[in-house]
């Protein structure tokens, strides 16, 4: 089985990934993003 877990860098991407990973060792995780937000927040100079 292969689980997909889009927008895998955002504020519940990521903890979702990790518990996945956790909980379905054996299986294949696949995390796609766009880094989208990283871009905007480094466009106005924010942290």
């Amino acid at each position: 089985m292969s689980i997909l877990i889009t927008g895998a860098d955002g504020y519940l991407g990521w903890p979702t990934a990790l518990k996945l990973c956790q909980a379905f060792s054996g299986e294949r995780i696949i995390g796609v993003d766009n880094f989208g937000r990283r871009e905007w927040v480094q466009e106005i100079g924010s942290v």
